[in-house]
């Protein structure tokens, strides 16, 4: 006998025309995969606390206020962006060709380095993936999504100042004084299938829930490659419809690469202007 809550989760995916592959008392790392929330305010001991100099309350910011968050977003030299060479050692480390063990097969390793693109539509869907992303609930008209590099599981000080800072830019009504994320895992510990269409289907019921409890009608997807969950209609700086959530999705550069790099951190900024415009009008 299905929990009623279950059963209601089973019930909002069908209405979305969304399988509901993996019941949540099928694994024990289900319902905490989902449920793992923190607050944008919290700093590890291990990681330097941000520069409190550009935090804006953002509950009394006009458009004054906006314009200097806006400024700031595109001509600060990041105080705490990495150096260059551990950029192109990450990205060196990227590239890298998978090395086949002395007599293995080249299926027998997992395909750890594959990133999909927008113009890769031929996606191998029986290799395993793996991906971290937090879901922040901004305000009642927009959400966030912010892949994770590599296994991190929070954000780190610098990004998590960058985000709220970008926040007020698109619009001076968000509150950033009190955000929290919800970070999502996979693969699930314990599951037999760790595919890209299994993700996508359990990303999609993390996605629909999220959006039963507090529906949005923007998403903002911050990623260095187009997730695998993703419908590949999806284009970098361009507002595209997510089916079947009925949200319109801005997708532009990680946070990570835009705090290592100044010049992509006002690309990303020209790619929201339509989010922006889009916010403004309501």
């Amino acid at each position: 006998m299905l929990q009623p809550r279950e059963q209601q989760r089973r019930r909002v995916l069908r209405e979305m025309g969304i399988t509901p592959w993996f019941p949540r008392e099928a694994s024990s790392t289900a319902a905490r995969s989902h449920d793992v929330i923190f607050s944008l305010e919290e700093t590890r001991a291990d990681e330097p606390v941000p520069n409190k100099s550009h935090t804006t309350d953002s509950a009394s910011a006009g458009k004054s206020g906006a314009l200097t968050q806006a400024r700031q977003l595109l001509n600060d030299d990041d105080q705490h962006k990495q150096p260059r060479d551990r950029l192109q050692d990450r990205n060196r480390k990227q590239q890298a060709s998978v090395e086949v063990p002395d007599g293995g097969d080249i299926a027998d390793v997992p395909d750890n380095n594959r990133e999909v693109t927008q113009a890769d539509d031929t996606v191998v869907t029986n290799q395993p993936v793996a991906f971290n992303f937090t879901w922040v609930n901004v305000d009642d008209r927009l959400a966030l999504l912010a892949m994770m590099p590599g296994a991190e599981t929070r954000i780190p000080a610098a990004q998590r100042d960058m985000m709220k800072r970008m926040l007020v830019a698109l619009d001076p009504g968000i509150d950033t004084s009190n955000l929290r994320a919800r970070l999502f895992s996979w693969p699930m510990p314990g599951l037999a299938i760790q595919d890209s269409a299994a993700a996508t289907s359990a990303v999609n019921g993390f996605v629909a829930k999220q959006l039963n409890d507090r529906p949005v009608a923007n998403l903002l997807v911050l990623s260095s490659a187009l997730p695998v969950f993703l419908p590949s209609t999806i284009k970098t700086g361009q507002l595209s419809a997510w089916e079947p959530f009925k949200v319109e999705v801005l997708y532009t550069h990680a946070m990570h690469e835009m705090v290592d790099s100044p010049s992509t951190k006002r690309e990303a900024w020209q790619h929201m202007q339509a989010l922006r415009q889009r916010l403004s009008t309501g």
